[in-house]
């Protein structure tokens, strides 16, 4: 930043581009304040679609407000070519490889089919509750056109050999490297299982869980 005295000025922007996001790195600017329009897009069409089909909304944040960003950049992130470029593409699904002005997009386009996810419950075959969780995640998958792993637990003989072959489902697909991982958190042999999935990088969400416990994730 530019110094005035002893107070150093900061100089940063709105928004981001290609370019912002290389004076950042050139340490011309300081900072940008990203907001990711491309969010701002696809999030309400979800939504909606969502609302449309169920009459149903997602709970809002405890403010009340869907936020898509702010997230402030600044020199000491590592901000790759490929994020610049597919921030600035709005990150296109295969089959389309046209960036928002037409043109073909440097950013390589997402190939969903590829896309693994996992999912993990305490939901036993004989719990009717959970008939409409896993219908309904295999809608969602066939929707979005990816790759789901959901697999129902049979009765067990007792709680304990439930939340321990959970564990060790959990542990399973991590290490084969799903692409994100969703669970229900009830009991602390699951949470040990969910921070080995944490360790190893892999995005976890938690469903049918209290509000402390899905802040952990």
């Amino acid at each position: 930043g530019c110094r005035s005295g002893k107070t150093p000025t900061l100089l940063g922007t709105f928004d981001s581009s290609e370019e912002i996001f290389n004076r950042i790195q050139e340490k011309r600017w300081d900072f940008a304040i990203e907001q990711f329009n491309h969010m701002q897009g696809w999030t309400p069409v979800l939504l909606a679609a969502l609302f449309v089909s169920t009459g149903l909304v997602i709970s809002p944040p405890l403010d009340g407000v869907y936020l898509s960003g702010p997230v402030l950049f600044t020199q000491d992130d590592a901000i790759t070519d490929t994020f610049r470029e597919c921030t600035d593409d709005a990150f296109p699904v295969c089959p389309n490889t046209l960036s928002p002005n037409g043109q073909t997009s440097s950013c390589p386009c997402t190939d969903r089919k590829q896309i693994r996810i996992g999912g993990v419950v305490h939901g036993i075959t004989t719990d009717s509750f959970w008939d409409a969780v896993f219908a309904a995640s295999e809608q969602a998958a066939e929707d979005m056109g990816i790759q789901l792993v959901f697999d129902r637990f049979e009765p067990q003989a007792s709680s304990e050999i439930l939340y321990k072959r959970m564990s060790a489902k959990i542990l399973s697909l991590c290490q084969e490297g799903v692409d994100g991982i969703f669970v229900s958190i009830s009991n602390e042999i699951v949470v040990q299982a969910v921070q080995m999935c944490l360790d190893l990088g892999i995005p976890v969400m938690s469903i049918n869980a209290g509000y402390e416990d899905s802040k952990k994730m």
